[in-house]
């Protein structure tokens, strides 16, 4: 009996690998990975901010500021769902749209 043999159960069979353990607050998806908790409505809310503050404001790159919501906050989240947050605007997006001047005069302009 190997050494790997002795600390599998019973019953168990081979190469089946030990369940992971749960961290608190986390959650054990399907896939037998371990997950975040869901956030509530108002946590999202202040990440989606701080998201686009971090971004707009600060000038961070989307890894600087998954770092700085691990230091700040405590919250890792992932490459994806920042970058899926950035890609929702904000009010800030939005209002720096309508400001923007165009390139070029606008047609039938006199020039």
């Amino acid at each position: 009996m190997t050494a790997r043999d002795d600390t599998m159960a019973a019953g168990d069979p081979p190469g089946r690998r030990a369940p992971r353990e749960l961290t608190a607050g986390s959650v054990l998806g399907l896939d037998g990975k371990t997950y975040p908790p869901r956030l509530s409505v108002d946590d999202r809310r202040f990440l989606f901010g701080r998201v686009h503050y971090l971004s707009h404001d600060e000038r961070l790159s989307v890894r600087q500021i998954i770092d700085r919501l691990i230091a700040d906050h405590g919250v890792q989240r992932s490459v994806g769902w920042v970058s899926s947050t950035l890609r929702k605007p904000c009010t800030a997006c939005v209002q720096a749209r309508r400001n923007e001047t165009p390139e070029h005069p606008a047609a039938g302009s006199a020039g």
